[in-house]
């Protein structure tokens, strides 16, 4: 070695600042680029390399300051060659020539073993652009600092060691919190893949679990990325991964290995180079595998990866067997015991949650009621062990004929539900029509010995928000559309739009006598029967009857006159009941003569309401709220103040809501271009000072 005797000041104080900088540096990458950009710095050096080992005597970590990437590229086999031996042996090597194929302005390069506890922990280079001889005090400098990185390399190799254990065991213990706290088992693949992809560091992670109930399905889940996120369902994979359950034994492949096995992976991956695989033990049972693929800071997992992965593999275990615990006593909770259908309640939960999803997004669902014929008197007649296997067959054939997004559930008793979200009535009466032709289908005579008998089903079928806009008024039309069913026969289906205009349509003394009965309710069901008609004003009359409502209270009319307009709004269309429904839905522009049916409406209503002496008084208003105000209206041509205050408010109510809602030739508009319109035809279609209320009011 050097005598250190010809240092001079300067590079005497140079060196003391570099001890001072190493020895506040903990983090590895921070101590690297000190020795290197400090270390050439002080020794004069154009460039520097670092050469770090490791205990598995694999390729060396190599860092550069100032050379080329195609001498950088040749430092780990020159320090895994001869050069080692010289400078372990020796304490340094000078380095006259550079391997063959290197371009490089560096002519003379010097290598310096990095001692550390009696053990070679790697290699520091100094190259220079001169040739010939360096100078004596020059070397004892480069040593110098060869000493002062192996202490300070081998310090934050330990730092790094530590802060990565510290980091494992962190992460393990917020994974156990967090695993064991996570009862959905959706929710609890994706925690189970993100944080083996953390602890490992590894381009993806890949979960498979056989489901516990089938030996040919299984569930995977893949994490590429807290962001990305896949899972499948899928027959359970053969091969080398079905040969770990068995065994239950580590799988770590590298490239070569992995040419020459077929993996079988669910998903597109990137090239796998490297693949670490643990099976999930529970009880000394295999319950899935954990999988993880390319390990991001290494060219394959090690011995501590295997250790590490299998003690996260006993928390996945443990964890996904609480979260299938917690999922088999909800689905206790929330189905019936006998048929395996959701429950009365989980049923009403679960309509209220459709309704909320179908107002936020605007979507139309439909709710199927379902009903075995006859079934007390079948009851009574074989008993009830028999009759609870029908029920179970009924069960089975409804879950059988519908989508998995379908949610299906005993109402009570032999009633059955089904929910049908994002189901118009046409597809909807399509589902129905494959359960019940199922059901007439079955034989049960193995159910009672050699008695044939046939099941049949009557079903009725309501929409949401076509029919209802509560859930249980949902359910009271299903149940309507249902009673219909029964009524005209039964092993049949009923919708309940259908329904009620069949009803009000077949004779015109149904209308008569509904409208004998004086109750609110019953002339709003009246107003939801006409409003069924045409396609394109379903739940006209709710929000007529609304706006009317608002703008008599504002003008303080006397609660007699409330309550008039509040009737005269829930009937002002009852004279469309005899328009054919051709006329009503037609897309494009109607003729001069269907215009003149149209315009008929009015007198149509007076003719059906003279029959109700109690509605006698509101028979103006529904007349003439057609009228304009100019005089261009119909039936009559009356203008200004003649016509009567009632008839002006619902003229103006009417036209705001048909302008805020979608029609056959027109697409809905705006409120601001409603309220323009309303404000452009004031004095003309409408009555002036009764449109600066109803603006306020909006507004």
């Amino acid at each position: 070695m050097f005598k250190v005797d010809s240092i001079t000041p300067e590079q005497f104080t140079e060196l003391t600042r570099l001890a001072q900088e190493l020895n506040s540096a903990l983090q590895k990458s921070q101590v690297i680029q000190i020795i290197l950009l400090r270390g050439a710095e002080i020794s004069g050096s154009k460039g520097a390399c670092l050469a770090l080992f490791n205990e598995k005597e694999e390729a060396p970590e190599v860092h550069a300051h100032g050379i080329s990437r195609g001498l950088t590229g040749h430092i780990a086999p020159l320090s895994m060659g001869p050069l080692r031996d010289t400078a372990s042996r020796e304490g340094f090597c000078r380095i006259d020539r550079l391997p063959a194929g290197v371009e490089d302005a560096f002519r003379t390069g010097f290598c310096f073993s990095l001692i550390h506890n009696g053990i070679m922990i790697g290699l520091l280079y100094f190259f220079d652009h001169e040739e010939g001889p360096c100078p004596e005090n020059r070397m004892q400098v480069m040593q110098i600092i060869a000493n002062y990185a192996a202490t300070s390399a081998a310090n934050a190799v330990l730092y790094e060691q530590r802060e990565r254990k510290i980091r494992q065991l962190n992460i393990l213990n917020e994974a156990a919190v967090s695993l064991a706290s996570e009862p959905d088992m959706k929710s609890l693949f994706q925690k189970l893949a993100d944080h083996a992809l953390f602890l490992l560091r590894s381009e993806a992670a890949l979960l498979i679990l056989p489901a516990p109930e089938s030996s040919q399905i299984e569930q995977t889940y893949i994490s590429e990325s807290p962001e990305r996120h896949s899972i499948a369902i899928r027959p359970r994979i053969s091969g080398i991964f079905s040969d770990m359950m068995t065994s239950q034994k580590v799988l770590n492949l590298q490239t070569k290995d992995l040419e020459a096995k077929t993996i079988d992976l669910p998903f597109s991956l990137p090239h796998v180079r490297s693949l670490l695989a643990v099976p999930i033990i529970h009880q000394q049972a295999s319950i899935g595998i954990l999988i993880l693929i390319n390990k991001v800071n290494g060219p394959f997992f090690d011995k501590e990866d295997e250790d590490l992965l299998i003690t996260y593999g006993f928390q996945a275990a443990l964890s996904i067997e609480n979260a299938r615990l917690h999922e088999h006593n909800k689905r206790l909770a929330i189905t019936d015991g006998l048929t395996g259908l959701f429950n009365h309640r989980e049923f009403q939960s679960r309509l209220q949650a459709e309704v909320r999803r179908s107002e936020r997004y605007k979507r139309t669902f439909s709710l199927l009621m379902i009903d075995i014929d006859h079934f007390k008197t079948f009851n009574d007649r074989h008993g009830h062990p028999v009759g609870d296997k029908i029920l179970q067959g009924v069960a089975s054939t409804i879950r059988e004929s519908i989508r998995d997004i379908d949610i299906p559930a005993r109402y009570g008793g032999e009633e059955f539900v089904v929910i049908l979200p994002e189901t118009p009535y046409d597809p909807a009466q399509i589902v129905a029509e494959r359960i019940r032709g199922k059901i007439f289908e079955k034989s049960y005579g193995k159910t009672l010995g050699n008695e044939d008998f046939l099941i049949t089903v009557s079903i009725g079928i309501s929409t949401f928000p076509g029919d209802a806009v509560s859930r249980e008024e949902l359910i009271t039309k299903s149940d309507q559309a249902l009673y219909f069913a029964k009524r005209e026969g039964r092993n049949r289906i009923r919708r309940y739009d259908e329904t009620l205009k069949a009803f009000i349509e077949s004779k015109e003394e149904h209308i008569e006598d509904i409208l004998k009965d004086a109750k609110v309710k019953v002339m709003r069901d009246l107003a939801a029967a006409v409003d069924a008609k045409n396609l394109f004003t379903r739940g006209h009359t709710d929000e007529v009857t609304h706006y009317a409502v608002a703008l008599a209270k504002a003008l303080k009319l006397s609660n007699t006159d409330i309550e008039s307009i509040h009737l005269a709004s829930i009937l002002h269309d009852i004279g469309t009941v005899s328009i054919p429904d051709e006329i009503l839905n037609k897309p494009g522009p109607l003729t001069d003569e269907e215009r003149k049916i149209i315009q008929g409406h009015p007198h149509l209503a007076e003719m059906i309401l003279q029959k109700a002496k109690h509605l006698e008084s509101i028979i103006p208003a529904i007349l003439y709220h057609h009228e304009r105000y100019d005089g261009k209206g119909y039936p009559d041509g009356i203008k200004g103040e003649k016509i009567p205050l009632m008839a002006r408010i619902l003229s103006i109510v009417e036209a705001y809501q048909a302008m805020c809602s979608d029609r056959p030739y027109r697409q809905r508009r705006s409120k601001e271009d409603a309220v323009k319109e309303l404000r452009e035809n004031a004095g003309k279609q409408f009555d002036p000072e009764l449109v600066k209320v109803f603006i306020e009011i909006i507004s």
